[in-house]
């Protein structure tokens, strides 16, 4: 051998084979707690759905952090605050006057029985 070959380098591929199968075992299981959690946000319920159908036997989901079964269920969340709706129309009136209203209601659901 010259003095200016280089020596060959001896590559352990059976560590960063490990290494990468953990990596690969980490993420799965970041995806599967990651979608076992559910949080619902002041002022909503959330209902939730088995296999996309409305389950009408559990009571809905109060406020907070729940756990659901991954890729089974899914939640989906409802306002249960006071909500306000407004109409505005135009007409005419019989001697040619625009008349306009506007009407406003105050409406919340209850949040016992969202689902």
């Amino acid at each position: 051998m010259s003095k200016y070959q280089n020596q060959p380098i001896n590559v352990n591929f059976g560590k960063a084979k490990g290494v990468v199968i953990g990596l690969i075992v980490l993420i799965i299981i970041g995806v599967m707690v990651g979608s076992a959690v559910s949080i619902v946000d002041a002022g909503f319920r959330g209902v939730l759905l088995h296999w996309n159908a409305v389950d009408v036997v559990d009571p809905p989901l109060d406020e907070g952090l729940h756990f659901i079964v991954p890729f089974q269920d899914s939640v989906v969340p409802l306002e249960v605050r006071t909500l306000k709706y407004t109409k505005a129309t135009t007409s005419a009136s019989q001697d040619l006057q625009t008349v306009s209203t506007e009407i406003t209601v105050n409406y919340h659901p209850d949040p016992s029985r969202v689902n």
